[in-house]
């Protein structure tokens, strides 16, 4: 059964902040000593859980992830802004946005 850590709070509020972030970002923000597959084997926990989704943005399957309503729930976000997978049109910008954060 997977726990959730005080580290995968901090996840799902910069997640809820940004609205969505790169598996990079997560690395870089909150696991800055961590493999990137410990990362994104962690992710994958919370996904599990229901706390995360993960959207394809790149040719290459880089994933871009973002808050289910449970996951908005669990930090305080409103859920409508989750409702929706990213806007294929305005996720480079929004992950540029997230990157300057």
């Amino acid at each position: 059964m997977v726990m959730l850590m005080s580290r995968d709070m901090r996840v799902l509020r910069g997640i809820g902040q940004y609205r969505v972030l790169t598996v990079e970002q997560i690395r870089r923000y909150y696991f800055s000593e961590t493999a990137r597959s410990n990362v994104q084997r962690r992710l994958g926990d919370l996904e599990t859980l229901e706390l995360v989704r993960g959207f394809p943005y790149k040719d290459h399957g880089e994933k871009a992830w973002t808050l289910t309503s449970k996951g908005a729930d669990a930090v305080h976000r409103p859920r409508y802004i989750f409702a929706r997978p990213p806007n294929r049109n305005t996720i480079v910008h929004d992950l540029a946005v997230a990157n300057v954060g």
